[in-house]
This record gives C-alpha cells, sequence and structure tokens, in this order.
C-alpha cells in the first residue's frame, strides 16, 4: 500500500498486524517476546524512514474482538500480538527524561541509586 506524500492526509491509515503461532500458557514458549522484539524493530525501521506510528489496542485487548480480528486477518494457527499503523505526520515531542547523573551513581559511599535496588523514583 502506498504512503502517499508526507504531510498527505489518508482516509486509512496502513497498518501492521505481529502474529505469532498460538501458545497456551502451559506451553509458552517466548513467542509474545519475539513480537515484542519484532515490534521494535518495526518501530525503528519506521523512524529511520521518518514515518510516525501508533498502537491499535482495541483488536487485541478487548477478548471478544481478538478471534475476530484474526479471521479478518486470515490468522488460522497464529495469533494476533501487535496491531500498528503508521504513516506520515508530525513529529511528537520525545517524553521527558531526567538525567542519568540523577538517575545513576558509582561514588563511593554515595546511597544505593534507585535503579540497582528497583524502586525508580517518579516525578
Amino acid at each position: 500500500m502506498a504512503l502517499g506524500a508526507p504531510g498527505a492526509a489518508t482516509a486509512t491509515p496502513p497498518a501492521a498486524a505481529i502474529e505469532t503461532r498460538q501458545c497456551t500458557r502451559d506451553a509458552y514458549d517466548g513467542r509474545p517476546v519475539e513480537a515484542g522484539r519484532a515490534c521494535q524493530r518495526f518501530e525503528l525501521q519506521a523512524e529511520a524512514l521518518d514515518l510516525r506510528t501508533a498502537f491499535i489496542n482495541q483488536p487485541i485487548e478487548v477478548p471478544g474482538l481478538r478471534p475476530r480480528f484474526g479471521t479478518w486477518l486470515g490468522l488460522t494457527e497464529e495469533r494476533a500480538q501487535l496491531a500498528v499503523r503508521f504513516g506520515h505526520g508530525p513529529k511528537r515531542p520525545s517524553s521527558l527524561r531526567r538525567p542519568v547523573h540523577d538517575v545513576l551513581t558509582d561514588r563511593p559511599g554515595a546511597p544505593e541509586s534507585s535503579a540497582s535496588t528497583g524502586n525508580a523514583a517518579r516525578h
């Protein structure tokens, strides 16, 4: 599907579904983790191509919609794990981040950092 010119609006932006073979809680084999890694690679490539992405959560998170979404995608032995729309759009501001020196320290005698205790402070 063509993406159109940068800045051009389309009625239906293209979307991607990332799926895995179905697995059960008893036979968990890391497939959802691999789906997350695939999504990360997709998002990084989209950024490199100056594309914007947004998750489409409802067809994945609503129990009654997920099987219908899979059928619509033509999935039989697979299960949709993530759905993402993508295309051209304005760049959004980055999330605010605290400076590294506020979070980590290696100074002798300094209090234990929140990162090493797993208790990250939130502002």
